[in-house]
């Protein structure tokens, strides 16, 4: 990795979720198929793994989401921490961090996952 790498990394990510955004709403209208945005979510959770934002529970509740084929509840949570990063109020708002009450009703029966007990963290970025 080149230094100039190193200092677009965070641009890089914002405009990662910016793209799969775009995709989420490709999505939403049927322009592309629910595999399509699967796959560009396996690759995006490739990457946010290793940060402390959105997190377990967020990325699960838009895991919920996108197998669950709840389009709106995906694409407005994908918007939400899209927005979050790109403006960085994860930093400074700790309910960014939250399923806010309305992401909660749209989950249903999904369960919510936290880590086990004593699991081993990644490292955090």
């Amino acid at each position: 990795m080149l230094i100039d790498q190193i200092f677009t990394a965070g641009a890089m990510r914002a405009d990662h979720w910016r793209d799969f955004l775009a995709l989420a709403r490709k999505w939403q209208s049927g322009k592309v198929s629910q595999v399509d945005v699967a796959q560009g979510f396996s690759q995006l959770q490739a990457i946010e793994t290793l940060h402390a934002y959105p997190g377990v529970k967020l990325l699960a509740a838009l895991n919920a989401h996108l197998v669950a084929e709840r389009k709106e509840a995906f694409v407005a949570l994908a918007g939400r921490i899209s927005f979050s990063i790109v403006a960085g109020y994860y930093k400074h708002d700790a309910r960014e961090w939250d399923l806010n009450a309305e992401a909660l009703a749209n989950l249903g029966d999904v369960e919510q996952s936290e880590p086990a007990a004593g699991s081993r963290q990644p490292p955090l970025f």
